[in-house]
């Protein structure tokens, strides 16, 4: 069994895709580490609202991960926050007008971001100012901005189904979310399409957010789906297909990461055609990362 992980060191899509570290912005040793959880379970609510709760720890952790120096995490067992330079809690408070996004840095924490969210439209503008208000925050706790060429924040009305995404690609790491409900063909039938769902999320997500990561959500939802010996990944070959081949620059991330997606979708040969695209990698994550995926997808 694979659990659900309840400490995220990495974004959500770096274990599935074989640890991509050459996507990363670099960090020293020294680096502070910022940890974000929800302030509370997450729990009842409906589905849409709980993926936005759930999601928001490993959307922020991502934003501050690739726009500041920080080492982050995203952590869902308080216990497990670890040695935190600090930690931050972000959450959907109150209902109807009286809802709102907060997020406090510190513990108990002051209030670093707090925005009233009533409706979508709102939600919206407040994910899109989340991840700069909160690195202006851990300024003053001595966290310095940096500047990333491969993060782009989502845009407006595309933000609240990328923090969605979060938590669909981080359900789709639980292998159990694949095996049959035995002697429950309804409650079978209901898990397959809950898996269907979530791969058309991601797969319509990737097709319309230009952002790499956006894209690298979709592909860990593969990896994933095929590290639990499940075919329901298949079912979306053409979108992983048509989102590969529209990146045609061995500079970009979502063309070196194809490799690993046509090795997972049974196509070694245009794997192999991209990997002599790149000609000579002269970056050693790169052609360490290469040399871990070789074998996926391999027949035995």
């Amino acid at each position: 069994m694979s659990p659900v992980p309840t400490v995220l060191g990495r974004p959500v899509w770096y274990e599935p895709l074989r640890s991509p570290s050459w996507l990363l912005p670099a960090a020293s040793a020294g680096a502070p580490r910022v940890t974000f959880s929800p302030a509370a379970a997450v729990e009842g609510e409906s589905v849409s609202e709980r993926r936005i709760r759930e999601g928001l720890p490993m959307f922020l952790a991502e934003a501050i991960r690739f726009s500041t120096e920080a080492r982050t995490a995203a952590v869902f067992d308080p216990e497990a926050r670890g040695e935190a330079s600090v930690h931050a809690t972000v959450a959907l408070e109150g209902e109807g007008p009286e809802r709102r996004l907060v997020v406090r840095v510190g513990d108990p924490g002051s209030e670093a971001f707090t925005q009233q969210v009533p409706d979508d439209e709102a939600l919206e503008d407040a994910l899109g100012a989340l991840p700069v208000a909160t690195a202006s925050a851990l300024r003053e706790a001595g966290v310095r901005s940096l500047w990333s060429t491969v993060y782009q924040p989502p845009g407006h009305g595309h933000a609240a189904d990328y923090v969605r995404a979060h938590a669909l690609c981080r359900r789709l790491m639980d292998h159990d979310a694949y095996r049959d409900i035995g002697g429950d063909a309804e409650a079978t039938a209901e898990r397959r399409a809950g898996l269907d769902a979530a791969y058309r999320s991601l797969a319509e997500l990737a097709g319309r957010v230009p952002s790499p990561l956006a894209a690298m959500l979709f592909f860990a939802g593969l990896a994933a789906g095929h590290d639990a010996g499940s075919g329901a990944y298949q079912g979306f070959r053409l979108s992983a297909n048509g989102r590969c081949t529209t990146a045609t620059d061995p500079r970009d991330p979502v063309f070196r990461m194809s490799i690993l997606v046509f090795r997972l979708l049974g196509d070694p040969v245009i794997a192999a055609q991209r990997v002599r695209q790149l000609g000579v990698v002269d970056d050693p994550d790169l052609a360490a990362w290469l040399t871990r995926i070789e074998d996926v997808g391999a027949v035995s």
